[in-house]
């Protein structure tokens, strides 16, 4: 297996839930729901592409943007105004 397709490996469930530090029951449980990661069934097995795992905790991240982003909203805003000159 080469780096570039590294992420088309498949994880059985107890390895995406370490992964995402949970319980197997957490993943069934997502799964049957319908709320979870999308999976593959290959015949009584559930397989978890590693690609669609890292987009899935991508879509569930919340917080504030990365540094890059933070410093990009910045740089688009312009230089930052001091109190004095906006209480004048």
């Amino acid at each position: 297996m080469t780096d570039t397709d590294s992420t088309d490996r498949l994880l059985t469930q107890r390895e995406y839930a370490h992964y995402r530090r949970c319980s197997i029951r957490t993943i069934e449980r997502e799964r049957a729901v319908g709320i979870g990661c999308p999976y593959v069934r290959l015949g009584a097995r559930i397989l978890y592409r590693l690609a669609d795992i890292d987009r899935f905790v991508d879509a569930h991240r919340i917080g504030r943007p990365a540094f890059a982003e933070r410093d990009q909203i910045a740089t688009d805003r312009g230089p930052r105004s001091s109190t004095a000159s906006v209480l004048r």
